[in-house]
């Protein structure tokens, strides 16, 4: 337990650091990435990773695409649209966020993260006026897809409303909408980070578990990931029905207690 407890208060330092620069009402956010990338790499969205010219171009075209295969409604505002771009197809000027440390944590050290690296969890806070209301967010992001020229670029802004969909209601999520046409580096004066070791993967994934119950299916409610996790079970013991069966494990239950009795009188005594 020792593993999740220590990065756990480093988080919580990093909080009470960032409440103190920001006042007590900021908005606190986490993300978690495989490695620092560095400056002018770190905590980019998808649509400005590598050559980002061509994609942009094709900004609106990823919206039209997802509908015509029906992956969401063809009435869906164009916000919401570029949030279902970002799970589908991972391109969109949106970078995921949770205000969850746990369900961070969790992404991090997950099997899917191949880099066998040092990660690292970014812990965000920002005054509230960064989060607009629903209304002018989608205005926001109308005007900088459509080039109008009195988008500041470099002005990014948080959403924090936007459960439109289950996968985003359990991860306890949000995006941070970054506008204009190139990629920035957010200023680092609203982060902190916190290095997690490689080493500590197995032990933290284990640790999210058996504590907080947090698996694949319980941030990815779509029915494939439940598919998995059926699969991916392994059946320990066989269980027989026949007396002799429950002789035996009913031997082996009470031969585990009386082992417990045994080592919490040993603890008293000393």
């Amino acid at each position: 337990m020792a593993k999740i407890l220590r990065y756990i208060k480093n988080i919580l330092e990093s909080v009470k650091t960032l409440k103190k620069r920001f006042g007590e009402d900021c908005l606190i956010a986490y993300r978690g990435e495989p490695k620092d990338f560095g400056d002018g790499k770190r905590l980019i969205p998808s649509l400005f990773r590598g050559d980002y010219t061509l994609a942009i171009q094709k900004e609106k075209e990823y919206g039209n695409l997802l509908k015509d295969y029906r992956l969401i409604e063809d009435n869906s505002n164009k916000l919401h649209t570029s949030i279902e771009s970002q799970h589908y197809i991972a391109q969109s000027r949106l970078l995921d966020v949770s205000f969850n440390f746990l369900n961070s944590l969790f992404f991090l050290t997950s099997e899917d993260n191949k880099m066998n690296e040092d990660g690292v969890i970014y812990v965000f806070g920002f005054p509230s006026y960064f989060s607009p209301n629903d209304d002018d967010i989608k205005q926001l992001f109308l005007n900088s897809i459509s080039k109008s020229k009195f988008v500041i670029d470099k002005n990014f802004k948080v959403l924090t409303n936007c459960w439109i969909n289950d996968r985003v209601k359990s991860q306890q999520g949000g995006f941070i909408l970054f506008l204009g046409d190139t990629p920035y580096d957010i200023p680092d004066i609203y982060y902190e980070k916190i290095t997690i070791k490689k080493k500590d993967y197995e032990g933290l994934r284990k640790e999210l578990f058996e504590l907080y119950g947090l698996n694949k299916f319980s941030l990815f409610p779509e029915i494939e990931s439940f598919k998995e996790i059926i699969k991916s079970k392994k059946i320990e013991r066989n269980y027989s029905i026949d007396i002799f069966g429950q002789v035996n494990e009913f031997l082996d239950r009470l031969d585990l207690e009386l082992s417990v009795e045994r080592k919490k009188g040993k603890e008293k005594v000393n």
